[in-house]
């Protein structure tokens, strides 16, 4: 493979013949008529059509050469299972493999023309807010607003307002987490600086990937950006799943440390979901405890919810952290969470993810 300047881009004219090439591969595998990959024509025509404007650096490469291999021997197997000499052509999945190759490239430039943003989920004062349904003064809710939680739209021209979970995990398999996260704290520094400037301190919390655990300059680069926004370090929280804060324990235990012991706070998100180790859960630096919204969900009416969120509640408060509830939806989950001992909380009953100067007017 020709590359084009430094070792961890390749030209993709250069890469786009290389996989032509490879479409005529029979003499290594069968010594017979070639066997052809769609999977190579799909990235082929995705190549062709961006191969002026981008580099793809190596976790799109590796990625797009083990699809390829994967197809080659899907095909392969086809032709053997046949019994005799023949194209071997693989069709499987070749039209979602098109669309996620698709949908890279399209990210890729979502990246360098700036397509991403931010919206605010606030977090609620829960007892503040039951007291005041209790009074019948219905939602007052900027005066129960202690914090937002920031999650990223992208702004597709062709699709419209995309969620997260549409484009993140492909962000993250081809290598492409690192500057959508690093926007991400920038600009939701950039707007707690602007609340701030208005006279109103509120915490702003971001989730933290798995992948950027692993970056070695992740710690550094937050506080970069954090000096550069000109805002506190307390009033940022990283949410990482339980999920991702019990993989790979002594490493995340270590990053999330480094975090912390700069002042930074921390949340384990979707707690109850996944499989915590509650020995290592306690040695974790973090404030906040939230339970998973399938617990919230499930009340009224569901014994085995209500138990777990009164018995999340009571790990939190035994592991010094505060009990947080998601996926608020009703005034009786509202009231049932709170009489569990939940102090903060968000979800649909207060507000929907939206703008930021939409937040203050809540």
């Amino acid at each position: 493979m020709t590359q084009c300047g430094n070792s961890s881009a390749i030209c993709p004219a250069k890469l786009l013949g290389s996989l032509l090439q490879r479409l005529f591969v029979a003499h290594d595998i069968l010594g017979q008529r070639p066997v052809l990959c769609s999977a190579i024509a799909a990235a082929a025509s995705v190549l062709a059509a961006t191969a002026s404007l981008h580099f793809f650096e190596r976790p799109f490469l590796d990625w797009a050469r083990r699809s390829e291999r994967r197809a080659q021997l899907a095909a392969l197997q086809e032709v053997r299972r046949s019994g005799k000499a023949a194209w071997g052509i693989f069709a499987g999945e070749s039209a979602r493999r098109r669309e996620r190759l698709a949908l890279v490239t399209r990210l890729r430039g979502a990246i360098n023309r700036g397509e991403f943003v931010l919206h605010y989920q606030p977090v609620v004062d829960l007892p503040g807010a039951l007291e005041d349904v209790r009074a019948g003064n219905g939602h007052r809710l900027h005066d129960h607003i202690t914090g937002v939680e920031a999650l990223i739209r992208w702004e597709d021209p062709e699709r419209g307002l995309v969620p997260p979970g549409d484009f993140i995990p492909v962000a993250e398999d081809v290598g492409l987490i690192q500057p959508i996260a690093d926007w991400v704290v920038g600009e939701a520094c950039r707007q707690s600086r602007e609340w701030l400037d208005e006279g109103w301190p509120i915490n702003v919390g971001m989730n933290l990937s798995p992948r950027q655990l692993w970056d070695p300059e992740l710690v550094e680069r937050i506080l970069d950006v954090i000096a550069r926004a000109g805002v506190d370090r307390e009033r940022l929280v990283i949410e990482i799943t339980e999920t991702a804060a019990m993989t790979d324990w002594e490493h995340t235990e270590a990053v999330l440390c480094d975090l912390r012991s700069h002042g930074i706070r921390l949340a384990i998100d979707d707690f109850g979901a996944g499989h915590s180790s509650l020995a290592r859960l306690g040695a974790l630096p973090a404030d906040s405890l939230k339970i998973d919204r399938s617990f919230v969900s499930g009340l009224p009416g569901d014994e085995t919810s209500a138990m777990m969120v009164t018995a999340i509640v009571q790990l939190a408060r035994n592991l010094g952290m505060q009990a947080f509830a998601e996926g608020i939806e009703t005034e009786e989950q509202l009231r049932l969470v709170v009489e569990a001992g939940c102090e903060r909380g968000q979800g649909f009953l207060f507000s929907r993810a939206v703008p930021g100067p939409a937040v203050a007017a809540l």
